[in-house]
This record gives C-alpha cells, sequence and structure tokens, in this order.
C-alpha cells in the first residue's frame, strides 16, 4: 500500500490550524497527524497515494486556516474595541482626526481638481 506523506515546518504552521485544515478535508482525504523524529517538523500523512493537485490542494487549505488564524490575532484588539463602543458608547470616545485629512495620493478625484 502507498502511502503520502507532507512535512511541514512548525515554525509556519500551528497545530491548531493544522487540526481545523484536517478537519476540513477529512470527507475528501483521509489525513492524520504523525510523529516526527525531525525536530521542528509536523508530518501529514495519508494511507493513499494523492496526486500533486491533491497535495496543492491540502497545502492551498492549510495556508487558508494559518493565514486565517494570523488575521484573527491582529485584529483581536480592534474588535474588542468595536464591541466595546458598540455596547458602551459613552466609554469609549473617539475624537476627530486634527491636522491636514487630504488625500496625499489623491485618490478622491474631487480634491485633485
Amino acid at each position: 500500500m502507498s502511502q503520502t506523506v507532507i512535512e511541514l515546518s512548525e515554525k509556519h504552521y500551528s497545530l491548531s490550524a493544522l487540526n481545523e485544515a484536517i478537519y476540513w478535508l477529512s470527507n475528501i482525504y483521509p489525513l492524520h497527524i504523525s510523529p516526527s523524529v525531525i525536530p521542528d517538523t509536523i508530518i501529514l500523512s495519508t494511507n493513499s497515494e494523492m496526486s500533486e493537485e491533491s497535495t496543492k490542494h491540502i497545502l492551498q487549505v492549510i495556508h487558508d486556516y494559518q493565514l486565517r488564524e494570523k488575521i484573527k490575532f491582529e485584529t483581536k484588539s480592534l474588535k474588542e474595541i468595536i464591541i466595546a463602543k458598540a455596547f458602551y458608547p459613552d466609554v469609549i470616545n473617539v475624537t476627530e482626526p486634527t491636522g491636514d485629512m487630504r488625500d496625499p495620493v489623491l485618490m478622491d478625484q474631487n480634491e485633485a481638481k
């Protein structure tokens, strides 16, 4: 029986993102995480041979979930501010910015005239 193995770096992919991707793909590809003897390496494997296109699809989904996790982390504080402002509008005071607010690259065509 043939096996397909995909090696990934722990530095680039979190275990939670990999688990979400594996779950998402579970009805298409029977993937599982295998122990690795190589430090900082995660091994995804399946008991069947996969085409190059299938492997690309798996990697695309893994990248997608890793990016989702990164965006979630980077926008967490903004999300908290928006929620706080929605439920407690008097607690968070937003003031108008000071200074020159004209578009420096003239994206607004009305300013260009």
